[in-house]
Formats: structure tokens, C-alpha cells, sequence
């Protein structure tokens, strides 16, 4: 079954940006209990929850982008995922849209560009071949991994990094890095 986990936000508006967004830190309490209870019988929790805690609560960043950044970078440093980390608001780009990813991956130097599917209502490949960027599609396929010690009769997808984890620690890496778009 899945739980979904989610901060108390202050000042909740849309039209916030996530740096300009900022949550009460009594919420990561009742996130720390939510995923004992989910997670306290896996594989890994015992040798993995102190580092995940410390994820939680030893984020000095306290908007919500500085805060969910961190954490995905001390992610990807424990699996040794190489992450170069950069700022679309630190480029300073008054685009919409295409426009916008484009102006983005000129002022990165950068010739490929991964789609997500909500991306491709306004950009496709023929847009993207006219500035000679290699477009690809994020066709995510979820790959599964052993659950078994949360008694799942069946594999639950679409959990988080933090469920793959606790479920195969080390393993994470291998599962992470497999993934290769189209």
C-alpha cells in the first residue's frame, strides 16, 4: 500500500517559487514516524535509517528547493552518482516553455536534452534538431527490486529512492544506474 508523505507548507501558494517556499519543521516528526513504520522491517533500515534521518533533519536549507536539492545530492554521493547540480533561476532567463529550455541548455553548452512527459506538449524533436540538440524521451520503465522483506504480495512501483534503499542499500546504485532512455 502506498503512504504518501508530504511537509505542511507555510504562506501555501502556487504561485510561489520553490526557493520562496518554506515548510514548518515539525512535519519531518511525523514524516520520521511514517517511515519507521513503513520501513522498520526492511533489509536495510537498521544500518540505513540514522542516514536518512540525518537527511531529514540536518538540511540547514529550510526553503523547500535548497531542502529536496541537498537531499539529492547526498543521495546521489552515497550511491556515487555523479551530479552536476545547476540553477535555471541563478541563469536568469525571462523564457517560457521551449524558449526556456532552450535558452537553458544554450547557456549550459549542453546538446542533449532528456524530455520528461509533461515537456513534450510543447517541445518535440523536430524543434530541438533545428538548434542541433539531441532530443530523447523519458519513456520511464519503473524496475523492480525485492520488496519482499515489506511482505508485498506484489511489487509496488512509483515509491521513492528512500523505499529502494531500505530495501537494497548498495544495490540502490546498480538499480539507479541501469536506467538508459531511448
Amino acid at each position: 500500500e502506498k503512504k504518501f508523505i508530504s511537509l505542511s507548507i507555510k504562506n501555501n501558494s502556487r504561485s510561489l517559487l520553490l526557493n520562496k517556499t518554506f515548510f514548518y519543521r515539525d512535519s519531518l516528526e511525523r514524516i520520521e514516524r511514517i517511515l519507521y513504520e513503513v520501513y522498520k522491517n526492511t533489509k536495510y533500515f537498521k544500518k540505513l535509517n540514522n542516514f536518512i534521518l540525518d537527511l531529514i533533519y540536518n538540511n540547514n536549507e529550510l526553503d523547500l528547493a535548497s531542502y529536496n536539492i541537498n537531499i539529492i545530492q547526498r543521495i546521489c554521493k552515497y550511491l556515487n552518482i555523479n551530479l552536476n547540480c545547476e540553477l535555471s533561476s541563478e541563469i536568469n532567463l525571462d523564457l517560457k516553455k521551449r524558449d526556456l529550455i532552450l535558452g537553458l541548455l544554450n547557456a549550459t553548452n549542453s546538446k542533449k536534452y532528456l524530455a520528461n512527459n509533461g515537456s513534450l506538449n510543447y517541445a518535440d524533436k523536430d524543434f530541438f534538431h533545428r538548434y542541433d540538440i539531441k532530443f530523447y524521451t523519458h519513456d520511464f520503465i519503473h524496475p523492480k527490486y525485492d520488496q519482499s522483506s515489506q511482505n508485498n504480495l506484489k511489487f509496488v512501483d512509483n515509491l521513492s529512492i528512500i523505499d529502494l534503499l531500505f530495501n537494497c542499500e548498495k544495490e540502490s546504485e546498480d538499480v539507479v544506474k541501469v536506467y538508459n532512455p531511448n
